[in-house]
């Protein structure tokens, strides 16, 4: 069975342990880039959580996680205002599935 992993801060990664994921605690984004590149070493993750604090920063990362089926990344709003980053990746995998911007633009 795979497992699901989440990356960020302890104080909103912890939440998540109760939920039996593998919380990986992280406090710059240095340490959200290593810890990314070590789930995509390994294939018993499904699926990688990550907060868009640190995600915003390491898109070219996430980006490289398209072109295999495992693990998935998922990027998390924060607590704090949205950048509106995860809606915009969205957007561009429906331009490229679908060919036209079904989702609308800003």
């Amino acid at each position: 069975m795979y497992k699901l992993a989440i990356i960020g801060n302890k104080e909103l990664v912890s939440l998540f342990r109760l939920f039996d994921f593998e919380c990986r605690y992280v406090k710059n984004e240095g340490e959200a880039r290593e810890t990314l590149s070590e789930f995509k070493k390994t294939s018993e993750y499904a699926v990688v959580f990550i907060t868009e604090d640190y995600a915003e920063k390491m898109l070219d990362i996430i980006e490289e996680f398209s072109a295999q089926v495992l693990p998935s990344v998922i990027i998390l709003p924060t607590n704090v205002e949205s950048s509106g980053i995860n809606n915009e990746r969205l957007r561009n995998i429906a331009i490229k599935a679908v060919g036209a911007d079904v989702i609308g633009g800003k």
